[in-house]
């Protein structure tokens, strides 16, 4: 039972991660096209192909915090609800067990979220561009 739940949650998480790689790269790639023409225009200055790549890397990365911060802000209230109001709660105090406060695992959390915005940002980002930006 404890080895479905793990597999079924990390193949939850594979999905959330190819979706939300799909959404930023779909997002950049509406990007580049509404500044298509500002993009040749620099490519016939003769701008370099990271000059022209940063910002949209730069637009994937503040995607990815935005969203990693949002989805912390909604995962700590739902934690800090579900956390007080479940009989649950109750059952594992009866077993002595308890739940950790969300402040207890906070850092931990806001590093993961924040580094894997970033990171999906970034692969979002450069996947589009590989893919749309012919620089």
């Amino acid at each position: 039972m404890q080895d479905g739940i793990k597999i079924g949650s990390y193949v939850i998480i594979i999905a959330l991660i190819a979706v939300s790689i799909f959404i930023i790269s779909n997002t950049i790639k509406l990007t580049v096209y509404a500044r298509r023409k500002e993009i040749s225009i620099m490519k016939y200055v003769g701008a370099t192909n990271s000059f022209i790549r940063w910002p949209f890397i730069v637009e994937g990365i503040i995607l990815g915090l935005s969203s990693g911060i949002i989805s912390l802000i909604i995962v700590s209230g739902l934690y800090m609800v579900l956390a007080k109001n479940i009989t649950f709660v109750n059952f594992l105090a009866r077993l002595h067990l308890n739940l950790l406060a969300f402040n207890e695992m906070f850092n931990f959390i806001v590093i993961i979220y924040l580094v894997l915005g970033m990171g999906i940002g970034v692969i979002g980002s450069t996947r589009s561009m590989k893919k749309y930006l012919k620089v």
